[in-house]
């Protein structure tokens, strides 16, 4: 049952409402004079206050006055009560709080007509809050960042930024900006409502910014990837952005720990198994994109297969679980002689490998084809049953051009595996060069 507090000096108005309200199946609690109206409020706020105007001692407007000022009562709706008529009573009643006024003497449809529509308006309130209650929850307790935006428009009516209206505490870990107040509702810019330029410096100088206003514009979805490094984020965030009414919604997710996994499992279809060098499958995307870059930035390209000599004898001899060892130890002797960050060394297959040297010409590559005999003779890794050394030995075959127009790509490869075969053909623990 609601409740309806009724104020009024003289008893029989306060009887006659008693009787209209009650019989309407309201709870009345009367109040002769504004203390007592105040007391009874205070002790148990009604959902409504019929509130006489003309009192002795506390008037209407300043018991509705104090009753606005007190957090527990500023949201019950007050209807005034008087036998004043005059436009300025009214506006003074509307100006103290009240929601409604009711002339003296009273007709009892209209009490509860006007009764029914302040509840009516009071339920509405207070379900909207309770479902922003419950949005805010929702939206604190989301993993997500999620953020709402209105655009900021020149004179023009060319988007120029955007004013952050909602942000939930995900969100608000990515960037520096006061949270957004109740305030942030015009389409021009305000000190106290944070803008996109400020609170996202680094993507409103991109082009993300476009995208956004691509978003509001033409209504497209946005769905992005992107690292984000400032001093109060550095991370990889997914970012998905769509059109909400006049600005967009964007939900905002740190895939960090995804991207580091996705690097890793790239990483790792990179590698070879055994040997932790590149494997084929990466050293033909390489080869094929330092092709293009060389021919692009006409720069040298040179490339050099290294086999290992009887290797198979080897195996033979001490097993495949030594010859392991003996890849892995050759491996990294020719990984340390192939210093520079644009090189690379690939396992080719079985026991053959391959090094790309981007921006080495021929001379160059020779150079490194020495370096890498010494090191394998260093090593002296023992092979009894080798045909040229006790010890394991390697031949090269090299091969350097500048790309040109029309070459294939596959020719340089050709090239340094037809000097591969000129090696072994020729003894062997050496290394041989053929030109295109």
């Amino acid at each position: 049952m609601e409740s309806i507090v009724t104020v009024d000096d003289v008893p029989e108005n306060i009887r006659l409402l008693a009787g209209i309200l009650g019989a309407a199946g309201y709870k009345v609690r009367p109040a002769s004079n504004g203390s007592r109206a105040l007391a009874t409020i205070m002790k148990e706020p009604p959902d409504l206050i019929l509130l006489d105007i003309m009192m002795p001692g506390m008037d209407g407007y300043e018991v509705c006055r104090q009753l606005k000022q007190d957090p527990l009562t500023k949201e019950i709706p007050v209807i005034f009560l008087s036998a004043l008529d005059e436009a300025m009573d009214k506006v003074k009643a509307f100006q103290a709080g009240g929601v409604d006024y009711l002339t003296k003497p009273f007709h009892e449809k209209e009490v509860l007509a006007r009764i029914d529509h302040q509840l009516t308006i009071r339920k509405q309130k207070n379900e909207i809050t309770r479902a922003k209650e419950l949005l805010n929850n929702i939206l604190d307790a989301s993993i997500d960042g999620i953020m709402a935006f209105r655009p900021v428009t020149d004179p023009a009516g060319r988007i120029r930024d955007f004013t952050l209206l909602v942000a939930n505490p995900t969100a608000m870990a990515y960037f520096s900006c006061p949270r957004p107040g109740d305030n942030a509702h015009g389409t021009q810019p305000d000190r106290s409502v944070p803008l996109f330029s400020s609170c996202f410096p680094e993507l409103f100088q991109s082009d993300m910014f476009h995208e956004l206003v691509a978003v509001v514009q033409h209504g497209q979805v946005l769905n992005r990837e992107f690292f984000y490094d400032t001093p109060a984020c550095s991370a990889w965030l997914a970012i998905t952005a769509v059109r909400l009414t006049d600005g967009f919604t964007a939900t905002l997710r740190d895939i960090t720990k995804e991207k580091a996994l996705e690097t890793n499992l790239k990483r790792q279809a990179h590698i070879d198994g055994l040997t932790g060098l590149s494997n084929r499958r990466y050293f033909d995307e390489f080869y094929a994109l330092e092709f293009k870059r060389c021919l692009r930035e006409n720069q040298p390209l040179t490339v050099i297969f290294i086999d290992v000599d009887y290797f198979k004898l080897y195996n033979d001899t001490y097993g495949h679980q030594k010859g392991d060892e003996c890849l892995i130890r050759l491996g990294q002797a020719f990984k340390t002689c192939i210093k520079r960050p644009g090189d690379i060394l690939a396992r080719y297959g079985g026991e053959e490998f391959v090094a790309v040297l981007s921006g080495t010409d021929l001379s160059g590559g020779e150079h490194l084809a020495g370096t890498i005999q010494d090191h394998v003779h260093t090593l002296g890794i023992e092979h009894q049953n080798s045909k040229i050394k006790p010890f394991i030995t390697v031949s090269m075959g090299l091969s350097s051009t500048i790309p040109t127009r029309g070459m294939k790509m596959e020719k340089l490869i050709e090239t340094a595996d037809r000097a591969l075969y000129k090696a072994k053909q020729n003894g062997r623990n050496r290394y041989e060069v053929s030109l295109l």
